[in-house]
C-alpha cells in the first residue's frame, strides 16, 4: 500500500521556482560560492520533490535534508541547569582531546582508540556561528566543509561529525522507504519494526545510555564544567516530556542547518526527521512540532534545512 505524502512534503507534480541552481543533482562537490548562496537562502517550508529519495528515478541520491527548528544553545543549557537535567564532565579525568598532556599524548590516544563515545555533532555545530559562512567567493572548487570556520570555544571542533538519521545510507523509494539489496541484487523489504512503539517517548533511563561517563543531576565537585551538547539534548527530552508531546526522540537530533546561517545567531537546529525518514509511520505531527518550537523559543517556523552532508551521492554508496 502506498503511503500518503507527509504534509511537510510537496505533492507529486508540484512545480517549484525557488530551488537554487546550487541544489541541482550532480556528483561534483558543492563549491564555496554555492554553499554561501544556500547559507543566505531561506529553508523550505515544504520539501521539494527533488529531495525525496527515489532510486527508481536514477542513481543519484539527494543530500540529507532535515526538518527542524533553530534553537538557542544558551537557552537550552540554562534550562537544563535550572531543571537539574544538565550533565557535567566526569570528575575523574580520562584521556580525551580536552585533557591531554603533551608527554602522555600517545598513551592517551591508544587508550581512547575504540572508545564508543564520540563528540556529538551538536557540539561541533555550536562552535560555528553566522560568521562561518563568510568564505572567499573565489574558491569555487572548495567543498563546503572547507569554508573557513571560526571557533569561539577552546576545544577542537574536528570530530563527532556525520550524525544523521539511522535510515540514511540506503536507497529509498518515493516516500523514503529504505531498501536493501538482496544477495541476488534485488530489493529486499525492510525488517518489520512494528514491535517498537511508534509514539512512546524514550524513558529517561534509556536516554542516559549514550551519556555514560558523565555526572548526572549536578556536579560532584565545585566548578565542574557543563557538558553543553549533552545538556542541550537532555533539555529537549525534558521539554518533550513536561509538555507530554508524542515526539519520538529516536530521530531527534541536534545538527547543522545551512540555510539562513548568515543571519541566525547559531547554525544549530533541532531536527525531527530527515528526507530519508519519510517512509516511517512515527513521524511527529506538525502541531506537536509547533508546540515544541514555541517551548524552546525558536524564532522561525519549522522548515527543511540542508544538512552538512550536502552533496549528492550514488545510492550504491549511501
Amino acid at each position: 500500500m502506498t503511503r500518503s505524502t507527509p504534509p511537510t512534503v510537496d505533492e507529486p507534480a508540484t512545480e517549484r521556482t525557488d530551488v537554487l541552481p546550487a541544489f541541482r543533482p550532480t556528483l561534483r562537490p558543492l563549491s564555496t560560492k554555492d554553499f554561501l548562496a544556500i547559507a543566505n537562502s531561506e529553508p523550505f517550508a515544504k520539501l521539494p520533490r527533488l529531495f525525496v529519495p527515489d532510486s527508481s528515478l536514477g542513481d543519484l541520491a539527494p543530500p540529507v535534508m532535515c526538518y527542524g527548528v533553530d534553537v538557542d544553545p544558551d537557552i537550552l543549557v540554562a534550562y537544563a541547569i535550572d531543571q537539574r537535567v544538565a550533565l557535567y564532565r566526569d570528575d575523574s579525568p580520562t584521556c580525551s582531546e580536552y585533557e591531554i598532556d603533551d608527554d602522555d599524548d600517545k598513551e592517551c590516544h591508544d587508550a581512547d582508540e575504540g572508545d564508543p563515545q564520540q563528540r556529538s555533532e551538536a557540539e561541533y555545530n555550536e562552535c560555528h556561528t553566522k560568521d562561518d559562512v563568510r568564505g572567499k567567493e573565489g574558491e569555487n572548487d572548495t567543498k563546503n566543509d572547507e569554508v573557513p570556520l571560526r571557533s569561539d570555544k577552546a576545544v577542537s571542533c574536528t570530530s563527532g561529525l556525520g550524525e544523521a538519521s539511522s535510515s540514511e545510507g540506503k536507497g529509498s523509494d518515493i516516500l523514503g522507504h529504505a531498501k536493501d539489496e538482496g544477495e541476488d541484487g534485488g530489493i529486499c523489504a525492510p525488517e518489520d519494526s512494528s514491535s517498537e512503539s511508534d509514539s512512546e517517548l524514550e524513558s529517561e533511563d534509556d536516554s542516559d545510555d549514550e551519556f555514560a561517563g558523565y555526572s548526572r543531576y549536578g556536579p560532584r565537585k565545585q566548578g565542574a564544567e557543563v557538558e553543553r551538547a549533552a545538556s542541550m539534548k537532555r533539555a529537549l527530552y525534558d521539554i518533550i516530556k513536561v509538555n507530554k508531546l508524542p515526539i519520538n526522540t529516536r530521530m531527534l537530533k541536534l545538527t547543522l542547518g545551512v540555510q539562513r546561517m548568515s543571519v541566525r545567531e547559531t547554525s544549530i537546529i533541532a531536527s525531527f526527521y530527515t528526507n530519508y525518514d519519510l517512509g516511517g509511520e512515527d513521524l511527529p505531527r506538525t502541531d506537536d512540532i509547533e508546540k515544541l518550537r514555541a517551548a524552546v523559543g525558536s524564532k522561525y517556523q519549522p522548515a527543511w534545512y540542508l544538512h552538512r552532508d550536502s552533496s549528492w551521492t550514488r545510492f550504491s554508496s549511501r
